[in-house]
């Protein structure tokens, strides 16, 4: 069996501090849980899939780079602010 170390990081116990904010903490919570839920309702009733670790596997691997770039956007944002390469 192989494991996909990048989708073993985003964990439901994984705590995560929205900008301190943990209502938003809970919300994000319960969405990502309700995403799930659907997702393995879909593969077991509409795909009719019993093993479908692999494909989620790839799912989560993907959410982990979009979040990744998405961070090293905003990265890039701040420096060309900071080297007044940017205007707003």
């Amino acid at each position: 069996m192989e494991y996909r170390p990048c989708a073993l990081g985003p964990t439901r116990s994984t705590k995560r501090h929205h900008r301190g904010c943990e209502k938003a903490a809970r919300i994000a919570s319960k969405y990502r849980a309700q995403v799930f839920y659907d997702l393995h309702a879909h593969y077991r009733d509409e795909r009719k899939m019993d093993n479908y670790a692999n494909r989620f596997g790839d799912i989560m691997c993907l959410f982990v780079d979009l979040q990744m770039n998405s961070s090293r956007i905003g990265e890039d944002v701040e420096l060309l602010k900071l080297f007044n390469m940017y205007k707003i």
